[in-house]
This record gives C-alpha cells, structure tokens and sequence, in this order.
C-alpha cells in the first residue's frame, strides 16, 4: 500500500527518531517516498526469529512485542516512533526475536532492495545510518555493563561465584603473516583493502607502556584509539573493583569512545610491557575525508562488534541472575 500520510509530516517525525539523526530534508524525504505503508491488525507477525534480516520498519501508530522462542516472556515494547528489525537488514543478520502486534498498527516498511537503491545514490547516508546504530548499540551496551557492575558488586557481597572477565584474543600463527595481514584480519577493519590498511598503519604513532601504567581512564574524552601488538591489558571499572575484560593481541582498544565521540566508560591498564599503534580522531577523520568507502566498511565492523558484546553481555547478566534465582531458593 502506497503512503497515505501526508510525506511532509512524515519526514520531519522521522528526522527526530535517533536512528535517522543527522538526515537532511532531502535525505529523509528520499527515504520517505521509498517506504512502504502496512497496516497490522492484533496478532500480526511482523518480524519471525531466525529469518533473514530483509526488510526494517517505522512504527507510526500503535504497539508490538517482542518475544524469543521457547519462552513468553515480553522482551520489550516497540511504541510510536520506534524502529523495527535495523540490525539484522544491515548487519546482514538472521532475526534474534519475533515481533508482534499488540494491537492494530501501522509501519513504514523499508526493503533492502530500495535502501540499497537509495545507498547506491548517497553513500553518506548509508555511513550516517552506521553510525547512528553505533551510537545506539553502545548505548545498549553502557547500560548492560552497569548491570554487569551491580550484579558483580552484590554477587561479591553474598559470596557467590562471580563470572571471570571476558578475554579478547588474537587469531593465531601471526609469526606467518605481515603486519598489514595481521591488522587486515582484526574485525575492526575486516573488508578493507591492503591499500586501506597501509594507509592506516602510516597515520598511526607506535608508542609503548609498562606494566601498571594507565592506557585510558574512564570518563576522560575519547580522543585517540589503540591497536594492541603485544603485551595484554585489562578493562575494569575506574576504582578497578570490576573486571570486565582482558586484551590480548591483536586487538583494538577505545574505538567505541573515540569513533562516537564519547567519553571512556572504563579504565585501561597495561598488565605488562605493551607496544601498540596509537591514532587520533583527528587522523582517522583525515583518512574517512580521503576514502568514503574506508569510514562505511569500519563503521559496519564496529556495528558488529557491538552486537557481539552485546550478546557477550547478556550471557554474563544471564548468569548473575541464574546465581540470584539459586540464592532466593
């Protein structure tokens, strides 16, 4: 069904949905004409768990739900204007959750094949969008670690076994490979030419750490990044009572805070002698300006990489409350 609502109400409701923030008008009217209205009556499936991710949606009236197999319980509640299914279409994932009309609802739905027409036209859009669902998975992502943070304090307090922090680790045989090899098969920057990564590595400083020193402290501005080459690092809440991660090479550190313009939400430390490359925001931005195609394959990496903490995370919170559950028995 063609669009019934008037376009010009349409697009300024959707330039205010975090998820299209910075849209021009001309972008999200483009946008807005390509979108498809369907209307959903209660009890309707929109989105089936374990299908392929192959079409999002804007929800402009009513309600939905979201629920996994094999349990009834509400995961969340999708109200007006929220965005339905963006991950999977753009991450190119199966759907994690089935989603349900709570009652008669209407969307905006959007297929691959239109937003791929549209991409094709304005790539900026296409990394705008990226980087919008960077911002709003890490904020996902700060909420769950201070969830992590309290289950752990409590957990400590009761005496109950506390789930060890998670290791990020190197892919393996890197005596064999070159450098540019190495850091072209690290997830942050997976699909970029050797080209791309050369021109990385030369807007990088080398610089070194002993053990002990601080890398990053939480809540300072995130202004530079880290690719750790050797040694190994821990990640823990600023007074250091929760770990939350340790890091081995080859692996990227600070992305998130200075790729969205945020502060630190932990505290890096060296646990030994550590070399690694360090750039700025400042450098990386000169890159992006130079090679549009270089800023869109990194902000899709790290699209991924949050979703995988993501889940990371919520098995470690779905631990803690299983511990709770046992005690309150």
């Amino acid at each position: 069904m063609k669009l019934e609502l008037d376009s010009r109400v349409i697009t300024n409701i959707v330039r205010e949905v975090p998820f299209f923030h910075g849209l021009s008008v001309e972008q999200a009217q483009n946008l807005v004409k390509a979108g498809e209205q369907v209307n959903l009556k209660t009890d309707d499936v929109l989105i089936r768990e374990g299908q392929p991710g192959e079409e999002m949606y804007v929800l402009f009236s009513g309600s939905t739900r979201v629920i996994r197999s094999g349990s009834d319980a509400v995961l969340a509640k999708v109200t007006p204007i929220g965005i339905i299914g963006e991950i999977a279409l753009l991450l190119r994932q199966p759907r994690t959750a089935t989603v349900i009309a709570d009652e008669p609802s209407m969307v905006l739905r959007f297929s691959r094949s239109v937003l791929n027409e549209i991409f094709s036209k304005d790539i900026k859009l296409q990394v705008l969008l990226f980087h919008n669902l960077c911002n709003i998975l890490c904020a996902k992502l700060i909420k769950n670690n201070i969830k992590i943070e309290e289950y752990s304090l409590q957990s400590r307090a009761q005496g109950l076994k506390v789930p060890p922090p998670v290791v990020y680790d190197a892919s393996a045989d890197v005596a064999h490979q070159t450098l540019v090899k190495i850091i072209k098969d690290v997830r942050f920057f997976r699909g970029l030419t050797f080209h791309q990564v050369e021109k990385f590595i030369a807007g990088c400083e080398r610089v070194s750490v002993d053990g002990g020193e601080v890398l990053m402290k939480e809540g300072t501005s995130g202004q530079e990044m880290y690719l750790l080459l050797s040694g190994a690092v821990k990640v823990a809440s600023h007074d250091g009572s929760v770990s939350l991660a340790k890091i081995i090479p080859i692996r990227v550190i600070g992305e998130v805070a200075m790729m969205l313009i945020q502060t630190r939400t932990a505290t890096v430390t060296a646990e030994e002698f550590s070399q690694l490359f360090k750039i700025t925001r400042a450098q990386l931005l000169k890159l992006f300006a130079a090679d549009l195609s270089m800023e869109l394959q990194i902000y899709h990496n790290l699209c991924n990489i949050l979703c995988e903490k993501l889940l990371v995370n919520s098995i470690v919170i779905e631990e803690y409350s299983s511990c709770k559950r046992a005690l309150n028995h």
